[in-house]
């Protein structure tokens, strides 16, 4: 039984945004404004008892199996927390709201902790953000859906505005030409801005478009505003609502750009690494002020 490794991203320090040390230093009236540059932001860590996750044994490799981003969390997931898991084996580890998860060189398995049933896999290269024991944001890449118990309207995979809900078996896949999925077994209800567009059973497939209007560079520039924005919010008390709703599109919006240029290393994207720091900054705070984004808009 090999030890899952896993790379996560880390910080105790305080927030190094652009932008964050540019904040306004003093107000309308020219006074300077009291406290540090970079508020601190809640350390509210939230895993998500529901879920564990694990990688599919297939041999022994090298390399790093699965990348969980998780920002301001304090000690290591290079020995995750070990669970009783049954002798099939594979080394789990707890998630927690808003972990950005990639599979790289294996799929991971996310399974119900309880029970041991399977909910998805997610496929090498593909990106997920685990929102809540209800929702999974799919970025970029293919999720084979497995979740077979209970009436399968509490649990969502979303894409934007889409998201699928339903019980049995079947493939998502998340491009440039949108959201796809194909059903095996079960049925499917697909949800676009909180209606249903589809109701989807064995052998039927279908591409949903997905909204892609601005590049990664917009993308990535109305990220950064929007985080200034709420960083200065948080140094006059909290985010509101509104702006943490902005985030949180605008979060996924660029995640789903940055995905698939990473992947293939695209040039268009300008300091990755700072790029990736963004949106899981924007993660982070997301879960300090407990955020629920709606599985589908509207529902």
């Amino acid at each position: 039984m090999s030890v899952i490794r896993v790379i996560v991203c880390i910080v105790l320090g305080v927030l190094s945004l652009p932008g964050a040390g540019a904040q306004e230093g003093a107000d309308a009236s020219g006074s300077a404004l009291d406290g540090p540059l970079a508020p601190a932001i809640p350390a509210r860590r939230e895993v998500i008892d529901a879920f564990i996750a694990r990688e599919v044994l297939i041999a022994e490799r090298d390399g790093v199996p699965v990348r969980v981003v998780r920002l301001g969390h304090a000690g290591t997931l290079e020995r995750p927390e070990a669970l009783e898991l049954p002798d099939e084996g594979g080394r789990a580890l707890p998630l927690y709201r808003f972990d950005w998860l990639r599979a790289n060189e294996r799929d991971v398995e996310i399974r119900l902790r309880a029970s041991f049933a399977p909910v998805v896999v997610v496929e090498p290269a593909a990106q997920v953000v685990v929102v809540s024991p209800g929702q999974m944001e799919l970025l970029f890449g293919t999720l084979e859906w497995e979740y077979r118990v209970g009436d399968g309207t509490d649990f969502a995979v979303t894409a934007g505005p889409v998201a699928v809900r339903g019980r049995g078996v079947g493939t998502l896949e998340r491009d440039a030409a949108g959201l796809s999925l194909q059903v095996a077994a079960g049925r499917f209800d697909v949800y676009r801005d909180g209606s249903v567009v589809a109701v989807m059973g064995a052998g039927q497939q279908r591409v949903f478009t997905v909204p892609t209007d601005l590049s990664v560079s917009a993308a990535r520039s109305q990220l950064q505003t929007e985080l200034d924005a709420a960083l200065r919010e948080m140094r006059r008390g909290t985010v509101s609502g509104e702006r943490l709703a902005n985030l949180w599109e605008l979060t996924t919006l660029s995640g789903a750009r940055y995905a698939p240029l990473e992947d293939s290393s695209d040039p268009r994207i300008e300091d990755p690494d700072i790029f990736l720091r963004e949106i899981a900054e924007a993660l982070r705070i997301l879960a300090a002020h407990r955020f629920l984004p709606p599985p589908a808009r509207g529902m």
